[in-house]
C-alpha cells in the first residue's frame, strides 16, 4: 500500500490543524439516505434546529427527514435534544426518543435515515472531505495525525509511531518515508513480533558466512537492506533485549556489526519504529531497555483508533460493501450501530465484520444490509466476548429487572440475541448494576446495554 502524490503533496504544505485554536461546538453529518456524507453545521446560541434543508441540503435526498425534524441543544452538561413530532422519529444512540430528552453525552442521532455526530469542536471539519481512494480511507481526524508526520519528516531520522492494532501504523510510516529526503531509496517493513527471537540478529543485521551451522554465505540483513531508505519496525516491543541493545548500537553508530563479524559496515538509515504497546510502561516493567526509548520514543506521534475517526466508518462500510457486492448498501441502521461500537481492532476488524455482515444479507436475498446482520459480538473487546458454552445459561442480576423477577428469554431467540444476553447480564454482575459501568467494561455505548434492559423489562 503506497502513498498517493496528491497527498504527498497536501501534507507538504499541512500545518498542525486545530489543536490549540479555538474550540467552536457543532454538528456532522456523516450519512444520508443510503451515502456517506461530511458536512459540518455549528451550533449558533447553542443550538441547531436541524431538517431537510440543514448541512447545505445535504439530507434533502433522504425522504424520511422532515422539513423541521429535530433541534440539539447545548446544555451546561451534555445536550438537549427535541423530536418535532417528526413523520420518521430521531433516535439517538439507537433509543427512539419523543419530545425533548437530556442526555450527559451523545455519541449518534439519526433522523430517517440520516446520521448526525455532535462534537465540540467543528473546525476540522469545515470544508474538509474524506478520501476514497484505492489506498484506503482517511478523514481529517486521521490526516491531522499525518500532518504531524508531515512536520517531521523532512528531516528527522526517526519516528515513534503509537497506535492500536489495525489503526495504520505501516501508512504512517510510508508517509514519514515518502515525505523524508530518501524518498526514492527502498522502504522495508517488518512486524518485530513475527520473528523468532532465535534469528532476530540475523534478520535483522545479518550474518558473515560461517557464523552458524548452514551460514555457507554472508548474508545481508533488514538494515543493510534498507540503506538509503527507511526501515519500519513494527511492533518494536516484542524484540528481545539483546536485539535492543544491538538495534541501539545502529542507531548511535550508524554501523551494523552482522553476527559473526568483527568489524561494521556504515548505513544510511532512517527508522520509523512502531507499537501500539505504552513504551514508557514496558521500560518500567523491565521488558524494554530505557536507553533504548530515549533514543526511539521521541517525536511521537499516535494514531487515533477508528473509534475515534467516526467520519470514516460511513466510507470503510461501503466501501467493503462495494467489493463484495456492489448492489449491496448499508442502511443507516448498520452505520449506526458500528459507530456504537467501539472496533477495539479498528479498521482491519470492522472491514471483516462487514464482509460477514453481508454475507449475512446475501443468504436472506437482501440487497441492504441492516444492523441485524451484524455480529453480536463484532467490535467488542474479545476479552469481554461470552463464550457460546455460557450463551445459553445467562443469569441476570437485580439491576437488570425492576421487579425482582427473573426475565425469561424467549424461546425464538437467535443465538446472537443469547450472546447479547450472556454478555450483557455477565458485564452488569461484575459491575453490581453498574450500566456505565459495564458499558466500559464491554467497550460499547451504555445505551446499548439500556436498550437491552427495556427490552427484558417488557
Amino acid at each position: 500500500m503506497g502513498i498517493g502524490e496528491q497527498t504527498v503533496h497536501t501534507l507538504r504544505d499541512i500545518g498542525d490543524g486545530h489543536e490549540d485554536g479555538p474550540q467552536i461546538p457543532g454538528v456532522i453529518a456523516i450519512y444520508s439516505g443510503d451515502r456517506p456524507i461530511l458536512e459540518a453545521e455549528r451550533f449558533v446560541h447553542g443550538s441547531l434546529e436541524i431538517g431537510r434543508g440543514s448541512f447545505r441540503g445535504a439530507l434533502a435526498k433522504d425522504d424520511r427527514v422532515s422539513r423541521r425534524h429535530v433541534r440539539i441543544d447545548v446544555r451546561e452538561r451534555g445536550y438537549a435534544i427535541t423530536d418535532f413530532g417528526s413523520t420518521n422519529g430521531t433516535t439517538v444512540d439507537g433509543t427512539a426518543i419523543k419530545g425533548t430528552v437530556q442526555l450527559d453525552s451523545v455519541r449518534v442521532v439519526r433522523t430517517g435515515r440520516s446520521l448526525l455526530v455532535p462534537v465540540d469542536n467543528v473546525l476540522p471539519f469545515e470544508g474538509a472531505d474524506v478520501e476514497d481512494t484505492e489506498r484506503g480511507v482517511a478523514g481529517p481526524t486521521l490526516r491531522a495525525a499525518w500532518s504531524r508526520i508531515a512536520v517531521i519528516a523532512p528531516k528527522g531520522e526517526i519516528i515513534f509511531v503509537r497506535g492500536e492494532s489495525g489503526s495504520g501504523k505501516e501508512l504512517a510510516a510510508r508517509l514519514f518515508h515518502a515525505l523524508g529526503p530518501t524518498a526514492s531509496g527502498p522502504f522495508i517493513a517488518v512486524n518485530c513480533a513475527t520473528i523468532s527471537t532465535a534469528i532476530a540478529e540475523r534478520i535483522l543485521f545479518g550474518a558473515k558466512k560461517g557464523a552458524y551451522s548452514g551460514a555457507d554465505a554472508d548474508a545481508e540483513g533488514l538494515v543493510q537492506a534498507a540503506h538509503g531508505g527507511t526501515l519500519f519496525l513494527d511492533e518494536a516491543a516484542e524484540l528481545d533485549l539483546v536485539v535492543q541493545a544491538k538495534l541501539l548500537r545502529v542507531l548511535e553508530s550508524k554501523e551494523v556489526v552482522p553476527v559473526g563479524a568483527s568489524k561494521g559496515r556504515k548505513v544510511n538509515v532512517r527508522f520509523c519504529v512502531a507499537t501500539h504497546r505504552d513504551l514508557r510502561d514496558e521500560v518500567a516493567a523491565g521488558r524494554f531497555r530505557e536507553d533504548l526509548y530515549f533514543r526511539i520514543g521521541r517525536p511521537e506521534v499516535v494514531l487515533p483508533p477508528l473509534r475515534e475517526r467516526f467520519e470514516e466508518i460511513p466510507w470503510h462500510l461501503t466501501r467493503t460493501l462495494r467489493a463484495v457486492d456492489p448492489q449491496l448498501r448499508a442502511h443507516a441502521t448498520l452505520v449506526e450501530e458500528c459507530l456504537l461500537r467501539a472496533w477495539p481492532g479498528n479498521v482491519r476488524e470492522m472491514t471483516a465484520e462487514t464482509r460477514v455482515a453481508a454475507d449475512n444479507a446475501r443468504a436472506e436475498g437482501a440487497d441492504v444490509v441492516t444492523r441485524a446482520h451484524l455480529g453480536a459480538n463484532a467490535g467488542v473487546e474479545i476479552k469481554r466476548a461470552i463464550p457460546a458454552s455460557r450463551a445459553s445459561t445467562p443469569s441476570f442480576p437485580p439491576a437488570a429487572s425492576t421487579t425482582g423477577e427473573r426475565p425469561r428469554v424467549e424461546r425464538e431467540a437467535t443465538p446472537a440475541q443469547l450472546a447479547d444476553d450472556a454478555m450483557f447480564t455477565d458485564a452488569l454482575a461484575k459491575s453490581n448494576g453498574n450500566v456505565s459501568q459495564a458499558a466500559v467494561l464491554l467497550g460499547i455505548h451504555r445505551n446499548r446495554i439500556r436498550r437491552w434492559m427495556d427490552k427484558k423489562r417488557r
